[in-house]
């Protein structure tokens, strides 16, 4: 999957009055999107994320509404109308992940990207207190330009050993 830079599906989220800050990034992979999450306040992996505490965090059909409203993100992304019996269905990114303690990051080959029923993007995903929605935002396209990258070169991402690795490939560059 050639791209000039690197698209990635990120979003920072915030509880209104400041106490939930931290950012999910979604980069696009041959076969899915690594997930990335890290909490800068408000939330640790190991005291607040942990299902048994009754925290989680999904992917929703809509995005977050006027003034951070997270009601207005709608249920759960669910393509397949699997409904909520599952923890595996798409859209529940925190339930591809087995242990206690979910990883800060994963791959999900479930992802999509584009415009077609299983993308992600323009979504949002929203975290959970025991079913109450405590934090939310918006999934938006960004592009990341790697520092080392020529103008005229593309670059792929691909998957080795559950690490995104990024090249440079100048066979497939064109001029501008």
């Amino acid at each position: 999957m050639p791209y000039r830079c690197l698209p990635l599906m990120r979003f920072t989220y915030c509880k209104p009055k400041g106490d939930i800050i931290g950012e999910f990034q979604f980069v696009p992979l041959q076969e899915g999107a690594r997930v990335t999450f890290e909490f800068k306040s408000g939330l640790t992996i190991k005291a607040a994320l942990a299902p048994s505490k009754g925290y989680e965090y999904h992917i929703h059909e809509k995005p977050v509404g006027p003034n951070g409203d997270c009601n207005a993100t709608l249920g759960h992304l669910d393509p397949d109308n699997i409904g909520m019996t599952t923890k595996c269905k798409f859209g529940e990114i925190m339930g591809t992940v087995s242990g206690a303690i979910p990883l800060t990051s994963y791959v999900d080959k479930s992802l999509a990207f584009g415009n077609g029923p299983r993308s992600i993007e323009h979504h949002s995903v929203v975290i959970h207190n025991n079913g109450t929605r405590i934090a939310c935002a918006n999934i938006v396209p960004q592009v990341h330009c790697p520092f080392w990258a020529s103008p005229n070169s593309t670059a792929s991402v691909s998957e080795e050993n559950n690490n995104v690795v990024v090249s440079e490939d100048s066979s497939k560059s064109t001029s501008q």
